[in-house]
């Protein structure tokens, strides 16, 4: 018996996101949690793979189907994964999310956004505010209160001119309430996914900086240290599971030297890139260690030239 799909709720998107479109993908789309290895298991790792695989940002089969159906509190420790698949009205699969609920005793409610992707004959439908409203849905299963500090926590490239699927996603993710933790002050790193013994040899992890939304508190510009470093520890809980221990000891230790409270937020606009500068590669990676995938004093091309090519690709 296929599980009841996800009950998705329009007040848990910002304004910004509503209309008929999104009334459209209601009607038209269904998502459903996937709790099982199996067929559909297989046809929805194989459609992230394809994406994310070659970038090193995908975790191994055997890892995503072994966190299948995980729900429960261990030790005052709450994790539940879920995958969800989206398909459309005919059945083909149209999209897919994986995402993490995780809450250590009475602390935040941190919703980890591990991947999400939409088909190419699918962008622009609706779906995509229909996956980014799905983890909200899954908080209130989990039995998070609006009284109750719940932040919603993505992963994303730094930012480049020549990726404009990364400035589409900072400006999508923007228009819903995300901000990222300015990676000047709070940096993070994904670790290497890869085998143990390859990463072990020649560790890549991937800078990338940590955009949140804090539900009910989206205009903030600014978060506690003490909800970056309970963001990171909730990583550090699954990551700590499948990828090497000095990938997640190095960024926390970065992290401590680096961080200050409170630690700014930043909302990315590509007409003016000064304003959020820290979000570009050529401002970050240079200061980041190699150890991290930064090139330490290296330039990536300059602040300026990234800077000139947004708004002569965005402003108009």
């Amino acid at each position: 018996m296929r599980p009841a799909p996800l009950v998705l709720s329009v007040s848990d998107l910002l304004p910004a996101e509503r209309g008929p479109r999104l009334d459209e993908a209601l009607a038209r789309f269904t998502i459903t949690p996937i709790l099982a290895p199996g067929p559909e298991f297989e046809e929805v790792y194989a459609f992230l793979d394809a994406e994310f695989g070659p970038k090193n940002e995908l975790e191994a089969k055997a890892t995503l189907s072994g966190w299948l159906g995980r729900h429960g509190a261990v030790d005052g420790l709450f994790v539940a994964y879920h995958l969800l698949a989206c398909r459309d009205a005919d059945g083909a699969l149209a999209g897919a999310r994986d995402c993490f609920v995780i809450r250590r005793g009475d602390g935040p409610w941190v919703v980890l956004l591990s991947h999400v992707l939409i088909g190419p004959a699918w962008r622009r439908s609706g779906l995509g505010a229909l996956l980014r409203a799905a983890p909200v849905a899954l908080l209130r299963a989990a039995g998070a209160q609006d009284d109750e500090e719940r932040v919603l926590a993505a992963e994303q490239e730094l930012i480049d001119p020549a990726d404009e699927a990364s400035i589409v996603r900072q400006l999508a993710y923007g228009r819903a309430g995300f901000s990222a933790l300015n990676p000047q002050v709070f940096p993070y790193a994904q670790p290497d996914f890869r085998p143990h013994d390859v990463a072990a040899a020649d560790p890549k992890p991937v800078p990338m900086m940590l955009t949140l939304r804090r539900l009910g508190l989206e205009s903030a510009t600014e978060a506690p240290a003490a909800l970056a470093w309970a963001v990171l520890d909730a990583f550090d809980v699954i990551h700590g599971e499948h990828c090497l221990p000095g990938d997640l000891a190095a960024r926390r230790a970065l992290a401590e030297v680096w961080c200050r409270d409170p630690v700014p937020m930043m909302r990315f606009d590509p007409s003016q890139p000064e304003a959020a500068a820290p979000l570009l590669r050529a401002a970050t990676l240079p200061l980041l260690p190699r150890r991290l995938g930064g090139t330490e004093g290296a330039p990536v091309g300059t602040i300026d030239d990234a800077c000139a090519a947004l708004r002569a690709r965005w402003s108009a």
